[in-house]
């Protein structure tokens, strides 16, 4: 009971993304156990602190477990809400999957080294210019091409449009969707590039770059709104 009444929340007056999934597939299952062990790579501690030194040292260390994790429970939401809403595991969304998998896998690293030098909880080691233009090079190039799987595997939903049923406002929530990863894919791309380019005075602007996350969404959030909003308004009806 509490299951269905969570998967068919909604805001109120809006009409929802009707799920063609609800069954755990498993590829989902599969991914889950992939996302759990990702995790398990950022964990603060694997065992127990048997001094109060050792506990605050792990404590020292929750705000990068949490951004850490944060993130990588973003990127399991928009991989979970992918399968509910589309329902698809032919080939090529297995295949897609397949390379996100790995990427999350290999993104665990650079994620949990950059923020555990940002938050000062791991030793300080020396970073030349060299080195920070590779860090944010291998951490932007990262970040880009997870939401690149991502903007791929919606646009096979696009292709299957048809097939799959989807009707006007759904449609138009997918190619929201699209615009909103691609919008990601760009950020990465753009903190490579000053990674690359920049002057080593100006290196730091490639992290500085995902700040513009917020900015960048709301405003392809805004223009879409304009067009799903009234969509959503004239079929305000429950998922099925």
């Amino acid at each position: 009971m509490l299951r269905e009444r969570l998967l068919n929340a909604h805001p109120a007056g809006k009409r929802a993304f009707r799920f063609r999934s609800r069954e755990v597939s498993r590829l989902e299952a599969f991914s889950d156990c992939v996302f759990a062990l990702a995790i398990t790579l950022i964990v603060i501690a694997l065992e127990v602190p048997k001094t109060v030194a050792s506990l605050l040292e792990i404590m020292r260390s929750v705000p990068v477990f949490a951004v850490c994790f944060a993130t990588l429970l973003n990127v399991w939401w928009v991989h979970h809400r992918f399968f509910r809403r589309y329902g698809l595991n032919d080939l090529p969304v297995f295949l897609l999957n397949g390379a996100l998998l790995f990427l999350v896998l290999l993104y665990v690293y650079p994620l949990r080294f950059l923020f555990g030098q940002f938050f000062g909880t791991d030793p300080r080691t020396p970073i030349d210019v060299v080195e920070a233009r590779e860090l944010f090079t291998i951490y932007g190039s990262g970040f880009a091409a997870v939401y690149l799987v991502f903007v791929l595997m919606h646009v096979h939903a696009w292709r299957m449009r048809e097939v799959l049923g989807l009707d006007e406002l759904e449609r138009w929530l997918t190619l929201e969707t699209i615009a909103h990863h691609a919008a990601l894919v760009c950020i990465g791309l753009v903190s490579v590039a000053i990674a690359i380019f920049a002057e080593p005075e100006h290196i730091s602007y490639a992290g500085f770059s995902f700040f513009a996350i917020p900015i960048v969404l709301t405003a392809v959030g805004t223009w879409f709104g304009r067009r799903i909003g009234p969509l959503e308004r004239r079929s305000p009806v429950v998922e099925k």
